[in-house]
Parts: structure tokens; C-alpha cells; sequence
């Protein structure tokens, strides 16, 4: 991931190195797991306090310290871009980006499901996200 915070912040997605089918994921938690990379970008992106960041490498945390850091994390979200949004627009965009953080939490410590969808295309689809994503552009042509 390369976060670009000259001009209009840009997140783009480049590592393919590792790509497998979900089914072959190993859910360990960290970058390498897309469902956090996703609450971890967000949380730079709105410049959030530590208590709302997610870690770079995998970490130990129960239920309630989880909990706990993503009701910050939507404090933050909510204070630095939900001021000008509907409501329901904003709460939809949180609650999918609640699922995605769950989720993530759920197949880090419950290796034994088997993994064929996430949420993160649910998250993809909402107004807010659709609203806020650029038009597509190659950043890394093949030549």
C-alpha cells in the first residue's frame, strides 16, 4: 500500500506477490490481511489519535480492546469526515466498516472457518466510498 498525502491523498494497492484464492488466505493478522489494511489507511488518511490507529504487523488484543478502538476510530471518522454528510450516508459507510473491522477479527482468531467472501465489497459499494473514490487511473502502467 502506498499512502500519497501530497495533493489529494491516494491509497494505492500494488502488492500482488501473494495473492490467493480467500479459501488459501492465511488470516494472521496485519498488512497482510486486507481487512485491516483497510480500518489502518483509514485511521492515517483522518490523521486519527493512536488510540484509533491499527497496527502495521499482527497483535494480541481481546474483544474489548477491539471494541474500544473502533468506536474511536468512528469518533474520529465521524468528526473529520462525516460533517458533511447525511447521516444515514455516514452510519451506512461505519456500519460496513464495522463489519469489515469484525471480520477481520473473527477469521484472525477463528482459523478454523472456511473463508469463500468478505465484507470489503460491501464496504466498496457504499455511497460514501463511491462518492470519494477518483476516477480509476493507471498509476503503475505494464509496458
Amino acid at each position: 500500500v502506498i499512502l500519497d498525502r501530497s495533493g489529494d491523498p491516494q491509497v494505492a494497492f500494488i502488492d500482488f506477490g501473494e495473492v490467493v484464492p480467500l479459501s488459501q488466505a492465511m488470516y494472521l493478522g496485519g498488512y497482510k490481511q486486507d481487512e485491516n489494511l483497510i480500518a489502518r489507511e483509514a485511521s492515517l488518511l483522518a490523521n486519527c489519535p493512536n488510540e484509533a490507529k491499527y497496527p502495521f504487523l499482527a497483535e494480541t488484543i481481546d474483544t474489548t480492546q477491539k471494541d474500544q478502538r473502533k468506536q474511536t476510530l468512528f469518533k474520529c471518522l465521524k468528526d473529520k469526515w462525516g460533517k458533511d454528510w447525511d447521516a444515514t450516508s455516514f452510519d451506512t459507510f461505519l456500519w460496513a466498516l464495522g463489519a469489515v473491522i469484525d471480520e477481520a477479527y473473527s477469521h484472525q482468531h477463528n482459523r478454523q472457518q472456511q473463508v469463500t467472501s468478505t465484507q470489503v465489497a460491501t464496504l466498496y459499494h457504499t455511497a460514501f466510498v463511491q462518492r470519494h473514490q477518483p476516477a480509476l487511473q493507471s498509476l503503475f502502467p505494464a509496458h
